[in-house]
């Protein structure tokens, strides 16, 4: 009677054993396009940072803790534009890095948080009207660096096998002062709001 418990235990331990390491080895591989909302704002002058409406690419590494949760690793390219005065447009670019961890509710249901990093590539292009001039970060009086935290929920529609069409709305709210000498109490960060769409190869 022992030997058959122990033999039972070793049986079930190895097979656990294996279906974790199946578990931990599945991953999901996303990449997609996607319209961006995106808003700078200006404790001091509320005219400044208007929401416009941009755009962005990028592409997703999740990599499987348990059959309901991962960590993501995304790496994202977006034109961020505001409004300005007298109708004016500011366009920022911006390379960003959101690592989050992605709860899943079931197979086509998931929820994330975590936090960004992101890093401005380039000039600032500012339109108003016809024209259009490039101005720099520092002339400004901004920071290249920005940081904070991610919010988004998705939804993932099965095509053909590992094969989805996904959709996923994510919110982020920066906690960096832009500002590099902040004047007085004034504090500038951006907000942004996102809608992604795209195809996912997932293996768990």
């Amino acid at each position: 009677m022992i030997l058959k418990r122990a033999a039972f235990l070793a049986m079930l331990v190895l097979g656990l054993s294996s279906q974790s390491r199946e578990v931990l080895a599945g991953f999901r591989v996303s990449a997609f396009g996607y319209p961006v909302v995106s808003w700078l704002q200006v404790s001091t002058d509320p005219t400044v940072g208007a929401p416009r409406l941009g755009w962005g690419v990028g592409a997703s590494m999740e990599w499987g803790l348990a059959k309901w949760l991962g960590v993501e690793l995304t790496g994202l390219y977006a034109k961020r534009v505001v409004g300005g005065p007298l109708n004016s447009e500011s366009e920022f670019s911006y390379a960003q890095v959101p690592l989050q961890f992605r709860v899943w509710s079931n197979q086509w249901l998931s929820f994330a948080l975590g936090g960004y990093v992101g890093f401005a590539l380039g000039g600032v292009v500012n339109r108003s009207g016809q024209t259009s001039s490039g101005l720099t970060y520092s002339s400004l009086g901004y920071s290249r660096w920005d940081w904070g935290g991610v919010a988004s929920a998705g939804i993932q529609y099965p095509l053909i096998h590992h094969w989805y069409l996904f959709i996923d709305s994510r919110f982020m709210y920066g906690m960096q002062n832009i500002e590099l000498v902040p004047l007085g109490t004034s504090v500038s960060h951006w907000l942004e709001l996102s809608v992604i769409g795209g195809l996912r190869l997932g293996t768990f």
